[in-house]
């Protein structure tokens, strides 16, 4: 596997999940069926979030929701699934909250969970009997292994209830130790606060504590007595021999939203003075109830409309088995289960089979890898999962962080890629959506803020980013998207430079001397410790390199013959990895075994040494392969001497397997072995000439007495330079951590070792023990399948030729595409000398213009196309478009439409790109009574969506009364109108205007701010009624009703092409309509419908509906039939691309601004000194007459205000 094997003694139990819940469709048209993978999925929190939120229980088109759940702790699916069964059973919503939250158990629920799991035990004797269950139409098992792990773990919880008084008394004391063991001042439900984070300081703590040292959630009204059991579904994990090993932050609140308790909304109570823990667990039980009501809602009222598999197991294994299930179509993948483990995953649920009749996906329009890249690596999930990713426009892949990797947690993110994002989005075909889009419809300053204030102190920072095809919110490149989806072309020595870069940095930790400079650099304790910390966080071996390099050279085109051997001699030259040429031998032996490459020196050192071979393990084997499985038996009592050592002071260190010449020569580590308990039989033996052996593998585990036993792959030619001085070793990773054992293990920390001459404990093997033709099974995982099905035989324009910056080189400096002209046309005018013209009409596409032809060449990646240059070979006919890249503060890219709208697969079904989708309905309304309250909180939220570049830019641009930067004047006109809706208690009609061209162009009417609970901000409840000459006329009379005293956002021309742009993503996000067969967008092929003042950009297939609110406001009601619903939310900055919160505080609209220099009566700059009304200060007047004058129309704002 491609990520460094743990010591596996010291893992904690993640029962439920330690991030809110989020909606996993935001991305997907709500006509699109969801085909969710869930890596490291934990509880099941999102899935009953995302059918909730999205009101998939009352939907007005129907769609199916299948999830595919992976997770390597098979108590985590057990306890999913006997969640889901409770739901399905209609059991009590108290007793279900019960039993999958609290540590101890009422009678009434303790007696449930037994009866549930007996029942689920007698189900899941076999796989025909668990899908004949009333259970097995939605909860499906991807193999026979996973049926019986699940079934083991609901034995155990109901095994609980026939215990002996002293095996309840040991259970008991693990309840007992854990609950005194928790350290106190745990802030992490702050999360679940959101934007009311701050707010919470102070109780969700409490609740924390209480949970703890009473073992339930605090409510409202419930019994103070403790209940009397123990609950059994958190008692038995992979590491819970002796403890509970239930991580210490686990808190019921985690998985939910506190900002409805935390805040007035609509339909509640304002929060008391004083808020308590049993409010906060009050609150988190009704979400809890709500999300399973619309689950079991959704389940019954449509058979299948609802799948959810289980697969216990590793999720990089799960990623690869699938990617090979889908190429072959074999349910024997050539994957081990996990690390820990000598089973094969085979697929063999029944659904995987090529004659399956509703068969599973194996190409998914979602994918939620939880923060697996804390556990993990970035790099290893997105080499792992992007594969699987559908390379759809609505498709996104999400990664989440957790755990600070750098001492600024805000530029974690590009730490971790060891790569600039273009050269990633370049090798993969993937990107962060927001990184390419320059905003984020998703708030996490609170989490900015938290992490300022703690400094280099904290330890934890959340950031979840959505991966998309970069290309793919370029209309013109989709109508390319063979020709576009190819492999890029690279100059061998530049990309060899590149991968090279990226191998240092992915390996950073072995230069001790740098380690030791930034570790003496540190400037305090906690420095240091996280320093060291940091250094202990290693996720990545020559396995994962390997795999990038796998993925790199089946997406892109160059020597790759020149490349490699110039990575491999670079490598073995690079003098600042002290332990870089130990691994060499390991990352030559990974690179060969898929299909990468393979080092000269394999075949030669084999003939060098040929002689050896009578001497060695080979002596009976007519030809010796360039790599052979190494096996090594290793004895209980070696593990001893760490498992006798107290779980602090071991922690998880990273284990391998190495070779070590009698003098200490040919010492080569390998970092990927396979573990398994167990015993060996002996199939042929040595003399056969091709030897094979079986691993019989204890089901008990650690706690059995069975020695272990690795396997791992090797050069072959190590086995015949000392062939009878060579020994295998079984040792741990030297870091500043392990240094600590040094006194138990030796300087070189070796647990292990013994002569590779031994028969009994070392064995040589064609083939790894217990998987079949696991090489072939590699080779065949190719990630061509990448690329567009037509891509290969695609015509008419060569693919991009990358050009990298000769200063630094994993920067990309330009993109160049070679068009062959074809058209007679075309051809005519090349050679007759007509000039050609080019120009960007999107994101990632050039147009060039003949004098009577025109041809759109479209790039992968968005492009800056004011700096675009055109070559012209006039006598061979063709041209070359070369173009530098867009990215964070560069012209061009997705500046040209900033809020992209663009067809999907279905019919009549719009992707809105990078804006997330909201169901209106389901957002609790705030109640804006208080106003003093509402200032202290949201002013300074919604201040916080620009940067500190940006505020600067808005300030300038205020002061000079022009236009400038688009998105920031869109971002001033989104303040304005969110801040001036809050002051008047949620509820205000606007008039965009462009006062060059004639005023007002669109009216938006405001009906309630809600809160966006997943996204941790608000947004405005709306309706938007465009302006056209045509129209005017038809509400004429009712306009002049509403103009009085009506706030106008002004916006400059390229601002009202931006909000044109921006209309139709609004409200295609909130839609709860079908389009129409006659929608305007068909008929008309694009979208926005016009970009011209005095036009509509929108459709009316949504024009009147869901408009109801408007009928509540007597001046609003006869717009109501020609409004369009829309939510309007703010755009974020960047964290990792921009400076945010640097500067903290609210600021004034861009209209006060203004207005607060003129006077509000006779709108002209004063020449003394303004007059401020007393009533509001807010308006100012140049003389009592002027405000005299102004009254009628300002006095109901005045009042409103006061």
């Amino acid at each position: 596997m491609a990520h460094a094997v743990l010591w596996p003694k010291k893992a904690f139990f993640y029962p439920f999940g330690n991030t809110p819940a989020v909606c996993l469709t935001n991305d997907l048209p709500p006509e699109e069926s969801v085909k969710a993978l869930l890596l490291g999925c934990g509880d099941p929190r999102h899935i009953l979030y995302t059918l909730y939120s999205s009101g998939a229980d009352n939907s007005f088109v129907p769609r199916t929701y299948d999830f595919t759940c992976c997770d390597v702790e098979p108590a985590v699916l057990a306890r999913n699934t006997l969640l889901f069964s409770l739901i399905l059973d209609d059991a009590p919503a108290a007793s279900i909250w019960n039993i999958f939250f609290h540590l101890r158990l009422d009678a009434e629920s303790y007696n449930l969970l037994i009866k549930q799991c007996q029942k689920l035990v007698e189900y899941a004797e076999d796989l025909s009997s668990w899908q004949k269950s009333p259970y097995g139409n939605t909860v499906r098992v991807c193999t026979k292994l996973t049926l019986a792990q699940l079934r083991h773990q609901w034995s155990s919880y109901a095994g609980v209830d026939k215990y002996s008084p002293g095996e309840m008394q040991t259970l008991r004391a693990k309840f007992k130790r854990a609950s005194e063991g928790q350290v106190k001042k745990v802030t992490t439900g702050l999360r679940s606060a959101g934007l009311f984070a701050f707010e919470s300081l102070k109780v969700v703590p409490k609740h924390y504590d209480y949970y703890w040292k009473k073992g339930v959630s605090p409510c409202k009204n419930m019994d103070p007595a403790t209940p009397p059991h123990v609950n059994p579904t958190l008692a038995f994990s992979l590491s819970s021999e002796d403890d509970l090993t239930v991580h210490y932050g686990s808190d019921p609140l985690l998985p939910f939203h506190l900002a409805p308790v935390l805040t007035h909304v609509k339909g509640g109570k304002a929060p008391p003075q004083e808020i308590k823990p049993s409010d906060l667990g009050s609150a988190a039980r009704e979400q809890f109830r709500n999300w399973c009501s619309a689950f079991k809602t959704l389940v019954k009222k449509e058979a299948g409309s609802v799948v959810v598999r289980m697969f216990v197991g590793d999720a990089l294994a799960f990623c690869r088995a699938l990617h090979h299930c889908a190429l072959t179509t074999s349910i024997q993948t050539g994957a081990f289960v996990k690390h820990w483990s000598g089973s094969e995953i085979v697929l063999d649920g029944g659904d995987y089979r090529p004659d399956a009749l509703e068969p599973a996906p194996l190409s998914f329009n979602v994918i939620d890898t939880s923060n697996l890249i804390d556990h993990i690596g970035l790099i290893n999930v997105l080499v792992g999962a992007a594969p699987l990713l559908s390379r759809t426009p609505s498709s996104a892949l999400f990664t989440e962080a957790i755990l600070s990797s750098t001492e600024d947690s805000t530029t974690a993110f590009t730490t971790r890629l060891f790569m600039e994002i273009p050269i990633m989005g370049l090798f993969l075909g993937l990107t962060p959506t927001a990184s390419i889009s320059n905003f984020t419809t998703h708030s996490n300053i609170h989490e900015v803020l938290a992490h300022r204030m703690a400094g280099t102190s904290g330890t934890q920072f959340f950031e979840r980013l959505s991966w998309k095809v970069p290309y793919k919110g370029d209309i013109y490149a989709l109508q390319k998207d063979p020709l576009v989806n190819r492999p890029v072309v690279f100059n061998p020595t530049e990309l060899a430079d590149i991968l090279l870069e990226i191998y240092r940095k992915m390996f950073a930790d072995e230069d001790s001397l740098m380690n030791l400079r930034r570790l003496m650099q540190n400037n305090s304790p906690s420095e240091a410790k996280f320093g060291l910390s940091r250094q202990a966080l290693f996720h990545y071996v020559r396995a994962t390199y390997a795999g990038l390099l796998k993925f790199v050279k089946d997406r892109t085109s160059t020597d790759w013959t020149v490349v490699m051997d110039r990575v491999t001699d670079l490598i073995m030259n690079d003098s600042t990895l002290v332990m870089g040429m130990n691994n060499f031998q390991d990352l030559c032996c990974q690179l060969h075994i898929r299909g990468v490459h393979t080092v000269d020196h394999f075949e030669l050192s084999i003939r060098q040494f040929y002689h050896e071979k009578p001497r060695s393990r080979f002596k009976y084997w007519k030809e010796i392969p360039k790599v052979v499985c190494a096996v090594m038996v290793i004895p209980r009592a070696a593990l001893k001497k760490l498992e006798s050592l107290p779980l602090e002071k071991v922690g998880t260190p990273s284990m391998h397997c190495d070779t070590i010449g009698e003098r200490g020569g040919q010492h080569a580590i390998y970092a990927s072995p396979q573990f398994a308990f167990g015993s060996i039989e002996v199939l042929a033996s040595d003399i056969t000439g091709d030897p094979k052996i079986q691993i019989r593998e204890d089901a008990a585990g650690w706690s059995g007495t069975s020695p272990l036993i690795a396997s791992w792959w090797i050069p072959s030619w190590n086995l015949l330079l000392e062939p009878k001085d060579l020994k295998f070793r079984l040792g741990i990773k030297s870091t500043p951590q392990t240094s600590l054992l040094i006194p138990h293990l030796g300087y070189e920390l070796v647990l292990h070792s013994v002569n590779t001459s031994d028969p009994i404990a070392v064995h040589i093997l064609r083939e790894r023990p217990n998987i079949s033709n696991e090489l072939g099974k590699l080779a065949e995982s190719t990630y061509g399948s990448t690329f567009s099905p037509t891509s290969s035989s695609a015509t008419g324009a060569t693919i991009a030729d990358v050009k990298v910056n000769e200063d630094r080189l994993t920067k990309v400096s330009t993109l160049t595409i070679r068009s062959n002209v074809e058209d007679p046309k075309a051809k005519a005018s090349l050679s007759s000398g007509a000039q050609l013209q080019i120009a960007p009409i999107g994101p990632c596409t050039m147009r060039v213009t003949y004098p009577d032809y025109q041809n759109d060449i479209s790039f992968p990646f968005p492009i800056d196309g004011e700096r675009a240059r055109l070559r012209i070979a006039r006598k061979s006919s063709y041209l070359e478009v070369v173009v530098p890249l867009s990215g964070n503060q560069i012209a061009g890219g997705y500046n040209i439409n900033q809020f992209p709208v663009i067809s999907a697969a279905q019919e009549r079904a719009l992707v809105v790109w990078n804006l997330h989708r909201l169901h209106l309905p389901r957002l609790p309304a705030l109640h804006l009574t208080n106003q003093s309250k509402v200032e202290k909180w949201l002013y300074g939220h919604l201040a916080l969506m620009f940067s500190d570049r940006e505020r600067d830019i808005r300030e300038r641009m205020v002061e000079d009364g022009e236009g400038g930067n688009v998105l920031v004047s869109i971002k001033d006109s989104l303040y304005s109108i969110l801040r001036i809706s809050a002051d008047r208690r949620g509820r205000c009609a606007f008039g965009l205007s462009e006062r060059a061209r004639g005023g007002i162009y669109a009216m938006i009417f405001v009906a309630d701010l809600r809160l966006d609970l997943a996204s941790h901000t608000v947004v405005a409840d709306s309706f938007i009624l465009p302006l056209t000459e045509e129209f005017v006329p038809t509400i004429g009379q009712h306009l002049g009703n509403v103009s009085s005293g009506l706030p106008t956002i002004e916006t400059s021309a390229e601002e009202r092409s931006a909000w044109m742009q921006l209309l139709p993503a609004l409200t295609e996000r909130c839609r709860q309509w079908e389009h129409k067969k006659t929608c305007e967008y068909l008929e008309k092929g694009k979208i926005p419908l016009s970009l011209d003042y005095g036009t509509v950009p929108i459709c009316t297939c949504g024009r009147g509906i869901g408009t109801e609110e408007l009928t509540k406001v007597s001046l609003w009601k006869p717009f109501a039939r020609y409004a369009t619903r829309m939510a309007v939310s703010p755009l974020f900055a960047v964290s990792y691309l921009d400076t945010v919160a640097g500067r903290f505080g609210p600021m004034e609209t861009r209209e006060a601004k203004i207005r607060n220099k003129m006077c509000a009566s006779c709108k002209r700059p004063p020449g003394k000194k303004l007059h401020v009304c007393k009533g509001c200060e807010k308006v100012c007047y140049c003389s009592p007459a002027c405000q005299k004058a102004h009254w009628t129309v300002h006095k109901p704002d005045c009042r409103l205000v006061q």
